[in-house]
C-alpha cells in the first residue's frame, strides 16, 4: 500500500510537470499584436509600430526616414488613446543629424498599459 502512495504521487508531479510545459509552449507560441500607422512630417516619413513583446510589455518602435528634406532634425509627439479616447501613452522624439535617405528608430514601453490591443486610436504630431 505504501508503495502504490509513492507511485501514484510521482505519477502526479510527473503529468503535471507535462502540463505546465505544454501551456508554455501554447503561450510562446501566440502571434505579437501588431499595430502600424505611417504618416509623413517635413518631407519625413514616419511610421509608428505596436508590438506586445512579452505578455505584459507592450512596445512602440518609432523610426523616421528622411526623403531629402532639407532640415535634418524633426521633433515628434506620439500620442495613444483607448477606447473612451483617455490619453494612455505620449512619447517625444527629437532626431538629430539625419541625413537625406538616412533613418533613426527609437524604442520605448508604455508605463500607463501593459496591453497593446487597448491602444485604439494614435495621433502623430511633429515639425
Amino acid at each position: 500500500m505504501k508503495n502504490f502512495i509513492i507511485i501514484f504521487f510521482v505519477s502526479f508531479l510527473v503529468s503535471s510537470c507535462e502540463t505546465i510545459s505544454e501551456k508554455k509552449n501554447i503561450l510562446s507560441k501566440k502571434k505579437k499584436i501588431t499595430t502600424q500607422i505611417n504618416q509623413e512630417i517635413n518631407n519625413f516619413k514616419i511610421q509608428v509600430n505596436l508590438s506586445q513583446v512579452r505578455k505584459t510589455v507592450c512596445e512602440i518602435k518609432f523610426t523616421a526616414t528622411n526623403n531629402n528634406s532639407s532640415k535634418k532634425d524633426l521633433y515628434v509627439e506620439v500620442q495613444a488613446f483607448n477606447r473612451k479616447n483617455i490619453n494612455i501613452g505620449t512619447f517625444n522624439y527629437v532626431l538629430s543629424d539625419i541625413l537625406p535617405s538616412q533613418s533613426a528608430e527609437k524604442k520605448d514601453y508604455f508605463v500607463k498599459t501593459k496591453f497593446c490591443f487597448l491602444v485604439k486610436n494614435m495621433k502623430i504630431y511633429g515639425g
